[in-house]
């Protein structure tokens, strides 16, 4: 049965092109938090106030606010990247899906030529 969303045995629960911009914005969200957290960790302060608390060779403590800044971006970045894994793993399985349904037609309409051409 055809609907006006194509047939039934593939639910139309998004087009490739928006996989693709989910794909892309979650992979370049979970970049610029991991880059974030990755530059925290190799000494880059997101506040200030943390820096001039104390003299230059003693080591910092961040404030609380720096804590739940890296802790938030951290964990939107890993929320990003799963979204981003399973976009990515949706396109691939619709893209495969697809090129058997296609191979499936061909192949089909292969063997109807044969039939109808009498070269069985």
């Amino acid at each position: 049965m055809n609907s006006q969303h194509g047939s039934n045995n593939e639910p139309a629960l998004s087009s490739p092109k928006e996989d693709i911009r989910t794909l892309c914005v979650s992979a370049a969200v979970s970049a610029a938090c991991f880059a974030l957290y990755f530059a925290e960790d190799h000494g880059f302060r997101l506040f200030e106030e943390s820096v001039r608390g104390g003299a230059s060779a003693e080591m910092t403590v961040p404030s609380p606010l720096e804590v739940l800044t890296v802790l938030g971006v951290t964990s939107v970045g890993v929320c990003a990247a799963l979204i981003a894994a399973i976009s990515f793993g949706g396109l691939v399985v619709r893209l495969v899906r697809q090129l058997r349904i296609s191979l499936r037609e061909e192949a089909a309409a292969i063997a109807d030529d044969r039939v109808h051409h009498g070269a069985a």
